[in-house]
C-alpha cells in the first residue's frame, strides 16, 4: 500500500506570562499572512498553535510564526483590509519550531 501526504499538520505547545497580572490573553499567529487563533487550555497557563503546510513545501529546519496580543492583531486586519504592509506591526513575540521531515 502506497500513502499519499498532500498536507502535513505541524503544532507547537507554548508557555506565555506576560508582565501584567491579566490571565486570559486571547493571542493569535500569523503564518505567511494567515491568522491562526491560539488556543488556551482551561487553567489559562498553556496555549497552542497548529497549522497545515504542503507537503511539497514544507522544508526541514526552523518554522516561525509571528504571535500578536489582541490590539496587534486588530492592527495586522486593519493593514490587510486597507492593503497596507502589516510587517512593521510588532507582534507580542516570535515563536520558532523545530522540524525534521521525514519521508515515507
Amino acid at each position: 500500500m502506497e500513502w499519499s501526504f498532500q498536507m502535513l499538520p505541524l503544532l507547537q505547545n507554548f508557555l506565555y506570562h506576560a508582565i501584567l497580572e491579566k490571565k486570559d490573553y486571547i493571542l493569535f499567529a500569523d503564518k505567511k499572512g494567515r491568522q491562526i487563533p491560539a488556543l488556551r487550555s482551561a487553567d489559562n497557563t498553556k496555549y497552542q498553535i497548529s497549522w497545515t503546510e504542503s507537503a511539497d513545501s514544507l522544508f526541514s529546519g526552523e518554522h516561525g510564526v509571528n504571535v500578536y496580543d489582541e490590539e496587534g492583531y486588530a492592527a495586522v486586519k486593519k493593514a490587510q483590509r486597507n492593503n497596507e504592509d502589516s510587517s512593521g506591526i510588532p507582534s507580542a513575540f516570535f515563536l520558532s519550531l523545530y522540524h525534521r521531515v521525514c519521508s515515507f
